[in-house]
């Protein structure tokens, strides 16, 4: 898939401490190493993305080339509980739930 691919791993997380801090200088790592390709992995709670400052980190990355991607979180299966609302940030889910869904095009 990606024979010349460079994997870089960042963890900023340790068990249920989360400083915001640490996330964001761990996406100013990826970043400084050229990293093409930023996948984030954390639940957090919704506020406007003007106001998440890793919205706003993401956005830094997007504007110098490179792909940031989301975990949509854990939090679901409801209305709502998507955790990453930055239009700029592809959201990531996974589901078990088996259904059959018809692809449409406008």
């Amino acid at each position: 898939m990606a024979p010349y691919a460079h994997l870089a791993v960042y963890k900023v997380c340790f068990g249920l401490d989360w400083p915001e801090s640490d996330i964001l200088t761990g996406l100013d790592v990826a970043v400084a190493d050229g990293a093409d390709v930023i996948s984030i992995s954390i639940g957090e709670e919704n506020m406007t993305f003007f106001q998440d400052n890793i919205a706003i980190a993401s956005f830094a990355a997007i504007q110098k080339g490179i792909f940031v991607s989301c975990a949509t979180g854990n939090s679901g299966p409801f209305n709502g509980t998507a955790t990453n609302i930055a239009p700029w940030v592809l959201t990531i889910g996974a589901s078990t739930t088996d259904r059959k869904i018809k692809a449409t095009k406008n």
